[in-house]
């Protein structure tokens, strides 16, 4: 596999529809894509959600949540947002010519690779425009770009806005944002989180991957999902960091093997904490 596609999302979406699962429409990109939902397991326990693709070129993690939605036990409630920057993800994995002219001439004057293309349609970085210490972050930019912008105002972009909407509706007490890379987890926010440090570790300790920090990022959704207290929120970065973006699909088979048994581990901790 090249790379996972939007088709290969879609063609997820209407086998997730086919099997039976509960599947909704949470959102709609600037382009008019749909921004899907997919719940396995109950919804009489505490509900975790994961999403996948805030930034575009992270698509690898896609497949990652396709997989474990399709191959894990769920002894509790999961939502998987597989693909929350569907617009960003056509650009870096297909390029501009879907796009129409004047929105193609835009995108390749802030980023002529598109295949390592960040941000939404609009240049806005999706992951620095929650409100938690929205623009403060160091590597925020002002003006559109392929990553950083953090937008005119927090959740000023479709994406941003259809998430945080989700996750007040269906108030997960665990949330995981995937993204790649570093074989890292980030667990807290300027001090929001520190309580689950042991439960951090137990992830850290299934991946065999570090606890990490990161005091001069902000606007996330990790970020902002911690700062208004609902649960624990984690951030994963997978992969290695001795690959370069956009990540190779050849090491897939080895993320997996190590992310195969996450489902399980999200049951076990949601249910005490």
């Amino acid at each position: 596999m090249l790379y996972y596609s939007y088709q290969d999302y879609v063609d997820n979406i209407n086998l997730c529809i086919k099997l039976g699962y509960t599947v909704e429409r949470i959102g709609i990109s600037h382009a008019g894509l749909p921004i899907y939902a997919i719940h396995r397991g109950r919804f009489d326990t505490p509900q975790v959600l994961l999403h996948a693709s805030i930034h575009a070129r992270e698509h690898i993690t896609s497949l990652l949540l396709e997989d474990l939605m399709h191959h894990s036990t769920h002894e509790v409630g999961v939502w998987y947002v597989p693909m929350l920057n569907p617009d960003g993800v056509r650009i870096a994995t297909e390029g501009v010519g879907w796009l129409g002219e004047d929105r193609a001439r835009f995108v390749q004057s802030i980023c002529p690779d598109t295949s390592i293309y960040k941000a939404n349609m609009r240049g806005v970085d999706l992951n620095v425009n929650f409100d938690a210490g929205w623009s403060e972050g160091v590597g925020n930019v002002s003006t559109p770009a392929s990553q950083g912008y953090v937008g005119v105002s927090p959740f000023s972009e479709r994406e941003s806005v259809a998430i945080r909407d989700f996750t007040y509706r269906v108030r997960p007490r665990l949330t995981i944002s995937y993204h790649s890379k570093g074989e890292v987890i980030y667990y807290t926010y300027r001090g929001e989180g520190e309580e689950y440090e042991s439960e951090a570790l137990e992830f850290a300790r299934l991946l065999s991957y570090t606890i990490a920090y990161s005091p001069n990022s902000a606007g996330g959704y990790k970020d902002w999902y911690l700062l208004n207290k609902m649960g624990m929120g984690l951030t994963i970065e997978i992969g290695s960091d001795e690959y370069e973006h956009p990540y190779p699909y050849s090491d897939y088979h080895r993320i997996y093997n190590a992310h195969r048994d996450i489902i399980s581990l999200c049951a076990k901790v949601v249910r005490n904490i």
